[in-house]
């Protein structure tokens, strides 16, 4: 399991002038965590849910596992990057971030897709719960990669961009089983 430390450090001693900028400082690597605590305990939760029905398994499902662990172990290195380095100081921690979380979320639909592919599932996963839960997890890696261009105008938009993936989701899963009840 990845270990996503948090060490948010408030220097001792501090007068009531830099306080501010210590506790501002300290929001962001707070940010970054909680962004990352979310993003990795939504991964483990999807990964769980799929393999409940996911009954079989073949090298190629094997290999998209690994890759998405490989992400999932990885993540705490931009988040470490974002909450030092993130703000309007560089685009590239915002750049570096998003586009590791959505190499997560993406992994998660390859794994799906392939499993649907392969039958490697039980019988109990029809079409329309197929594109349910494919079409459920496309809206996040989808808001991460479009917040990568707008990280090298706006740093603090893209991140901003974010909070989107929340309103995104529920409507996309609203939709989706309006579908599966008319299929």
């Amino acid at each position: 399991m990845t270990l996503l430390v948090l060490e948010i450090i408030i220097p001792e001693g501090l007068d009531q002038e830099h306080l501010g900028a210590a506790l501002l400082a300290a929001t962001l690597e707070f940010f970054a965590y909680a962004v990352s605590f979310a993003v990795i305990s939504t991964a483990w939760m999807n990964h769980h849910r799929k393999f409940v029905v996911i009954r079989r398994y073949d090298a190629r499902l094997q290999w998209l596992n690994l890759l998405l662990l490989f992400f999932i172990a990885v993540l705490p290195m931009p988040t470490s990057f974002l909450s030092n380095y993130g703000g309007e100081i560089s685009p590239w921690p915002a750049v570096l971030y998003a586009s590791v979380t959505a190499a997560v979320f993406v992994m998660l639909n390859l794994i799906w897709m392939h499993a649907w592919r392969a039958k490697l599932m039980t019988e109990d996963v029809d079409r329309a719960m197929y594109r349910y839960v494919f079409w459920s997890i496309l809206p996040v890696p989808l808001v991460f990669v479009l917040s990568i261009p707008v990280a090298f105008f706006h740093t603090d938009a893209a991140m901003y961009m974010w909070l989107l993936i929340i309103p995104a989701v529920v409507i996309t899963r609203r939709i989706g089983r309006k579908g599966a009840d008319a299929v």
